[in-house]
Parts: structure tokens; C-alpha cells; sequence
């Protein structure tokens, strides 16, 4: 049998900080994103990375379980979308 960790004090580090994993703090950061997330593409509707964003956009929506809006903003050599 192969000894993973040689110092007992290990053991006693690894349940601790998984505890404070459970804490309030990381369950905050497991209910984020709770409202819809909107990309802002720099480019004309209908090209490579708009196709691109939308398709990866789907299964971020199904992953997350939140609406993902993609919004292109074409214009000002993406200075337009700079200041959305």
C-alpha cells in the first residue's frame, strides 16, 4: 500500500479547508450567474465570430441555466462596443 501523505499534519490541513469551501462565500460564488449575461460581439451580424458566439452562447445558456443574450455592436473599429 502506498502512504499518500507522510505528515499527519496534511491530514489535518485537507478537512479544513474543505469545510471552508462549504462556507457561505463559495455557495454565493455557486449561485452566481443569477440574471441573464449579455455578450457584445464587435462585429457585423452574420460572420465567423458572430456565428461563433451564438452557437458557444447555447450551450453556455444550457450549462449555466441563465438566458445568454448575444448583442452585436458593429462600428468604430469596435470603439462603439468599447463604450457599451
Amino acid at each position: 500500500m502506498e502512504v499518500l501523505y507522510e505528515n499527519p499534519e496534511t491530514l489535518v490541513d485537507v478537512p479544513a479547508s474543505s469545510h471552508s469551501l462549504s462556507s457561505g462565500r463559495f455557495s454565493q460564488i455557486r449561485s452566481y450567474p443569477n440574471k441573464q449575461i449579455e455578450i457584445v460581439v464587435p462585429f457585423p451580424p452574420g460572420g465567423t465570430v458572430d456565428v461563433t458566439i451564438r452557437v458557444l452562447s447555447e450551450e453556455l445558456s444550457k450549462n449555466l441555466g441563465v438566458p445568454v443574450i448575444v448583442s452585436n455592436k458593429a462600428g468604430g473599429t469596435g470603439s462603439v462596443e468599447q463604450n457599451t
